[in-house]
């Protein structure tokens, strides 16, 4: 399943016969199948990998690549409506990426796009609730992932930040982003809770960085700073001249994994 999987992730190509998947009733099929997984199989690290680190010993900032999940479920666009709730269930997962037959991201079916059908058919007898839904009708009537995707796909590169992600789900008001690699094929998946895994970023981590990184690029004399973290809270103190405070403030708020930054600075003292 392993030489399968991956091979849908580089492009659909496991041999003379294609990639052999599962539907789901669980029966091999060949390379027509609608169903596919691909990726990292078994269970994801209890710890994301980003704290990898430059020459000076420093962690670097986390990546979509470090955080997203790379085992996923995807289908191709004639994929049906039956087929793909019942794999929502099973799989106890929220949407499916769409790919073409080339193994692009063309969009994102999601539980909530199963739901307008519901709603839609539910509201049928209330001509209000009929227009409020007007714009709905087609995707109520959907039979096929391509009916019911959300499109285009709203997607981020690997090696995009994770702030930069965080940025984007907001923005676009999405729960999760498909990675893509740059032909546009489907990598992994990136959720809100896998961006939440930045925060599980060891105090130390974080202390290594500040007192490594931040104060030395800042301040003429890093060694008159305390700085102390606790549960991602990180308490900067000591002596700074007058105007430089709200600036390591800032960059200390910037570091991945800080919670929240404490004060205790106070002005250098005056002749």
């Amino acid at each position: 399943m392993l030489r399968a999987t991956l091979a849908v992730a580089k492009g659909l190509s496991a041999g003379p016969a294609g990639p052999k998947v599962r539907s789901s009733d669980g029966s091999a099929q060949g390379a027509a199948s609608f169903l596919v997984t691909f990726g990292r199989t078994g269970p994801r690290p209890a710890a994301p990998s980003w704290t990898r680190r430059t020459g000076e010993g420093i962690a670097i900032s986390a990546t979509v690549r470090d955080i997203m999940t790379t085992s996923v479920v995807a289908v191709r666009r004639d994929a049906s409506f039956k087929e793909m709730a019942d794999m929502l269930r099973r799989r106890r997962i929220s949407a499916f990426p769409v790919l073409d037959d080339a193994g692009r991201v063309i969009g994102v079916v999601s539980a909530g796009d199963f739901l307008v059908k519901e709603a839609v058919q539910a509201d049928s007898a209330s001509v209000l609730a009929a227009l409020r839904h007007i714009r709905e009708d087609d995707k109520a009537a959907g039979i096929t992932a391509g009916d019911l995707m959300t499109k285009p796909a709203i997607t981020i590169g690997p090696e995009a930040s994770a702030a930069a992600a965080a940025r984007l789900m907001y923005d676009r008001r999405v729960k999760r982003l498909p990675v893509v690699n740059q032909a546009g094929k489907l990598l992994g998946i990136l959720s809100r809770v896998d961006i939440l895994a930045v925060f599980a970023r060891p105090d130390s981590d974080i202390r290594d960085e500040i007192m490594l990184r931040v104060l030395p690029g800042l301040l003429a004399a890093p060694e008159n700073i305390e700085v102390a973290v606790r549960n991602g809270i990180v308490t900067l103190s000591g002596e700074l001249p007058a105007g430089e405070s709200s600036a390591l403030v800032a960059a200390a708020r910037h570091v991945e994994g800080v919670v929240a930054v404490r004060d205790r600075l106070y002005g250098s003292r005056r002749d």
